[in-house]
């Protein structure tokens, strides 16, 4: 592999998300473990987890890029933007798409074949005017049911002509860095300009799917504590 690409997750979670309980700082340092330059802190419904992740980074000098992003809730499914500034709340799919693009961010449609998950965005549902204006489909996603569902995925991006994608969807650390993006970018600054130019890469493998029993447990455990403390 040449020196110039940069490995990194396109897709995890920390406790800022509702079914996660890994800590923004162990999420960082599992990354680094696996030898990951770089990881997109992609919790659902807000970018603060990713933001406190990039200030760590930054105050502890980690040699890791970090992508500040979100899985913006949709009434279809999520729509994921990368290198956010800020949370976008529950909107339609063209206005998560239009915001995305306002801050400046990355569109990509995350695991959006796995229809087992009540999180998947049908791409049939997405306005015919509105994907052209999708950068990049997540063609590899470690969480997802049947490995014919990242099958699909590759073979919508390819027809619509969207960057190829890939991420862990990690939810707990040890899932980090099982699936990837190599971008050819020679620093941090130049990783958004290479995957709108399209010079990605997507390695890894599938995870278990015993890995969503945790999530579960996890967004089960905090609706409990969030119940006790009413």
């Amino acid at each position: 592999m040449e020196k110039t690409w940069k490995k990194i997750d396109m897709h995890a979670h920390t406790e800022f998300s509702h079914d996660c309980e890994s800590k923004v700082e162990a999420v960082l340092q599992r990354a680094l473990a696996r030898g990951l330059d770089g990881i997109a802190i992609t919790d659902h419904g807000s970018v603060e987890g990713a933001l406190l992740a990039k200030k760590i980074a930054r105050e502890k000098k980690l040699p890791l890029i970090v992508i500040v992003g979100q899985e913006v809730k949709t009434p279809h499914g999520e729509v994921m933007g990368l290198f956010l500034k800020k949370s976008i709340p529950k909107c339609s799919i063209r206005e998560a798409i239009a915001e995305i693009k306002r801050q400046g961010g990355v569109v990509s449609i995350p695991h959006p074949f796995d229809f087992a998950r009540g999180s998947a965005l049908n791409p049939a549902l997405i306005p015919r005017e509105e994907l052209g204006k999708l950068d990049a489909m997540e063609v590899l996603n470690a969480r997802v049911y049947a490995k014919e569902m990242n099958a699909q995925a590759l073979a919508f991006a390819k027809k619509h002509s969207l960057v190829h994608l890939g991420g862990s969807d990690a939810h707990t650390l040890f899932e980090i860095g099982n699936a990837y993006t190599l971008v050819d970018a020679k620093d941090g600054a130049g990783v958004k300009g290479a995957i709108l130019q399209g010079k990605t890469k997507v390695r890894g493998e599938v995870s278990s799917p015993l890995v969503h029993a945790f999530s579960r447990f996890a967004s089960l455990k905090k609706k409990i504590i969030r119940s006790l403390a009413k």
